[in-house]
């Protein structure tokens, strides 16, 4: 039996759709002139996402009223099911994924949400794949220094690092890249994580693998098991 004690442990995944609409002046924070067609809050709502079969009967929203703005629409969902949808920029997130895994699947959902996307007229540009892990551990400077840090040739030259934050970007395929953040954080640092609240000092990982040729972008949400299957030949996960 392994231990569970030495592993990381999976507390979120998600989807992010990321469109072309007035990409350049959003980053540079120029005025836009909005078109609500091409903009992703017009369609996070519970009747059309419901009638796309995204969100299942019965989900009860675990923060009302919901968000229902031009530029801003967010729905939050008692199984830990949620949306945040900004102009260009779709989040569509899972903080309970074993206990969603037995509905349907996050990711089938997300194939859902991406087939209502397309016909809604959105042209995606980008998509991620995100994977959220924990690893409980009291002394977890120390376990980044001792397995990430201090292999290199480089580690005569340094002296253990106090809250450690390790970032690497990686070429996996040709338009992917799996970018890797692995740091020490104590409770009061990622409210984000529920289960790491309750273990108090741990290592967080989070894992984006970044799409940039999205013609076949269900087959690239297909491919999320496949994408957690290699993060387990890089990191030890329960």
């Amino acid at each position: 039996m392994s231990n569970s004690k030495n592993k990381f442990t999976l507390l979120s995944q998600s989807v992010a759709f990321i469109s072309d609409f007035a990409a350049e002046k959003i980053a540079r924070g120029q005025t836009i002139q909005l078109d609500p067609k091409q903009v992703f809050p017009t369609y996070i709502n519970e009747y059309d996402l419901g009638k796309s079969e995204v969100i299942g009967k019965g989900w009860e929203l675990a923060e009302k009223p919901q968000i229902q703005l031009p530029i801003l629409s967010k729905l939050k969902y008692d199984n830990g099911i949620s949306f945040a949808a900004e102009i260009n920029r779709l989040i569509f997130s899972d903080s309970e994924p074993k206990k969603n895994e037995q509905d349907k699947g996050f990711f089938g959902r997300a194939i859902k949400l991406d087939d209502y996307i397309e016909k809604s007229g959105i042209k995606i540009s980008a998509l991620g794949i995100n994977f959220g892990l924990v690893l409980p551990n009291e002394e977890a400077d120390k376990y980044i220094n001792d397995n990430y840090l201090n292999t290199s040739k480089f580690s005569s030259l340094q002296k253990p690092v106090k809250n450690p934050n390790l970032k690497v970007s990686y070429n996996i395929e040709e338009d992917v890249t799996l970018n890797l953040t692995i740091y020490s954080a104590n409770n009061n640092l990622i409210p984000a994580y529920p289960l790491a609240l309750e273990q108090g000092n741990c290592v967080v990982l989070d894992a984006n693998f970044d799409f940039k040729n999205t013609n076949l972008s269900n087959a690239i949400i297909s491919s999320a098991k496949s994408r957690f299957d290699l993060l387990k030949t890089l990191f030890p996960i329960d």
